[in-house]
């Protein structure tokens, strides 16, 4: 989060609230994560509400899929030369493991709406470690 125009980051804090459940959906385990929080930042760059939601169902024993939503809203307390923005990112992957101790996760992303944002669209792998 510490990318300003004049590369004098400033001060910033983030506080996040967040929610999470297990459930069954058409008789597999699944869960949801609901995430919202405030980005407070100094300086010219405006706050930030992000919004992050995910849901996830095994739908084979240990194969994990993934829907995910990623959104960020600034405040209107921008300064020149920043305005205000909106970005929302859809993504949806499968985790797939490979090992023990090793899961791989492919997929990919999209940026269907925003405001003064980026419009991205892509590929995503990741590794996960259990530890």
């Amino acid at each position: 989060m510490s990318v300003a125009v004049d590369h004098q980051a400033g001060e910033e804090a983030e506080l996040r609230l967040l929610y999470g459940r297990n459930f069954t959906l058409f008789g597999r385990d699944a869960f949801v994560d609901a995430e919202i929080g405030e980005r407070y930042i100094a300086g010219a760059r405006p706050n930030e509400t992000p919004v992050d939601l995910t849901l996830g169902v095994y739908a084979f024993h240990d194969i994990l899929f993934l829907t995910q939503s990623f959104n960020v809203i600034a405040g209107g307390d921008a300064r020149p030369p920043y305005t205000y923005y909106r970005s929302h990112k859809l993504a949806s992957s499968v985790v797939i493991p490979v090992g023990k101790v090793v899961s791989l996760q492919i997929g990919g992303f999209v940026s269907p709406t925003g405001q003064n944002a980026l419009q991205e669209e892509g590929a995503s792998v990741a590794l996960w470690l259990k530890f």
